[in-house]
């Protein structure tokens, strides 16, 4: 999924991908908005990277800028935002997963611990981003009850998620 981590921080650092195309707003100036950005379902998902749903203004160049760290409600296969619309009467918004902090993502160096769960899905399309948060915060619950003192949600990364016509690897 590295050919979409295309989503800056601040200090021009990535922190995020893009999960689907821009949308353009033309013509209206100064007034709120709400809109809903589609996401591709084409565009693999880096969620062992990037957690948190968020949406991007597009600058000059037509690329994703820093993230807008916005309230952002996931509406099935859209996000959805109010935002403000310049003066000038035109935005570009993208639809991106990011850093919870907006720092890179830094892989894991340590002591690892495997463990293998089920989780029952008709299909892995299922495995949405708000089932993978609460499936990763069931895991340290157990793995926390089975003698590991410190451990959050966040210390476990999803590796592969399959059913019957195959996987989807999260990690490269």
């Amino acid at each position: 999924c590295e050919q979409y981590e295309v989503v800056p921080n601040t200090d021009g650092k990535t922190v995020g991908q893009i999960i689907g195309n821009g949308m353009s707003i033309k013509g209206l100036k100064g007034g709120t908005v709400r809109t809903c950005l589609k996401k591709d379902p084409n565009i693999p998902l880096c969620m062992h990277k990037f957690e948190i749903a968020d949406v991007s203004k597009g600058g000059a160049d037509n690329k994703p800028g820093v993230p807008m760290q916005a309230t952002v409600a996931t509406e099935g296969d859209k996000l959805c935002i109010t935002v403000t619309l310049p003066e000038a009467g035109e935005m570009t918004l993208y639809p991106i997963l990011r850093t919870e902090d907006l720092k890179p993502y830094v892989s894991f160096k340590g002591v690892v611990v495997k463990a293998v769960m089920k989780l029952s899905l008709a299909s892995k399309e299922l495995f949405t981003l708000a089932a993978m948060k609460a499936f990763k915060a069931s895991i340290a619950k157990v793995l926390v009850g089975k003698g590991l003192t410190v451990l959050k949600s966040k210390d476990v990364v999803i590796i592969k998620v399959c059913d019957e016509a195959g996987c989807i690897e999260y990690t490269s």
